[in-house]
């Protein structure tokens, strides 16, 4: 296993379904989603308007996983729902603070079954310009969300994937300095390698974790994906063909290995 070695700095956002920073208006801590006591959780914003509903049994699977992960990995990571996002995505980056107030909890009743609402962290309370604190952030939008339901394994190459960004510090050679035209060549061809290189380490994470490595193939070659446009993120990312053959094949080494 490789041995732990720091973080430095600040990581670029790395989207599973965009080249570019995954907008959003509202975040959700997961541990703070699992203290409701509820079986239905809906997510809400701050005007109290119901964004996403979802399932604390999905929300325990994914906690789940991603501390299995995490240990494999020896890196540690906090896990967000995040709204927004046009494509299905899910990015890793390096954060100051979030707002440490604590997430607004209300019940309501309907036919006798209760029901938990909570209210998202907003973007104008994410950041603190004096917090020099920084902490592994991974987001996962609601269709990411969506397409992820319970499938254990496939949660494992996901959360793999952000994780490897995270351990191999991504990024780096980008702090400080203007962004880069997304047609760049060498910059293309960067991201690109980074992806790769998050891809592999994720499944293999994911094998040593107890996961199928064949949930990285239906992370990649999912029918619900497909219906997702290519758009600008086809620029730094492989294509999808590649890493579908790619996670095959890896998948199938590993199984024989097992």
């Amino acid at each position: 296993m490789i041995k732990k070695a720091g973080l430095i700095g600040c990581l670029l956002l790395f989207a599973l379904g965009k080249a570019n920073a995954v907008s959003y208006s509202y975040v959700w801590h997961i541990n703070d989603l699992l203290k409701a006591d509820t079986d239905t959780i809906h997510l809400t914003s701050s005007q109290d308007k119901s964004l996403k509903k979802v399932e604390r049994k999905q929300l325990i699977y994914l906690y789940s996983v991603a501390k299995a992960m995490e240990e494999v990995a020896e890196t540690d990571a906090n896990i967000f729902i995040v709204d927004g996002g046009e494509f299905i995505n899910a990015f890793a980056s390096r954060r100051k603070s979030i707002s440490s107030e604590k997430a607004k909890i209300s019940y309501r009743k309907k036919r006798g079954k209760k029901t938990a609402y909570i209210q998202g962290t907003t973007s104008s309370q994410r950041a603190d310009k004096e917090t020099t604190w920084v902490f592994n952030f991974i987001g996962i939008n609601f269709k990411m969300l969506d397409m992820l339901g319970t499938d254990v394994h496939m949660v494992a190459a996901l959360i793999g994937h952000e994780l490897a960004h995270l351990r191999l510090d991504h990024g780096a050679e980008h702090r400080g300095k203007p962004p880069r035209h997304e047609l760049d060549v060498d910059s293309s061809r960067y991201r690109r390698d980074n992806e790769r290189e998050a891809d592999y380490l994720g499944i293999i994470w994911a094998v040593e974790a107890g996961y199928d490595p064949e949930g990285a193939v239906r992370l990649r070659d999912n029918p619900i994906r497909k219906k997702d446009s290519c758009r600008g993120w086809c620029i730094t990312h492989p294509l999808s063909v590649e890493r579908i053959i790619n996670a095959k094949s890896l998948a199938r080494r590993l199984s024989r290995d097992n």
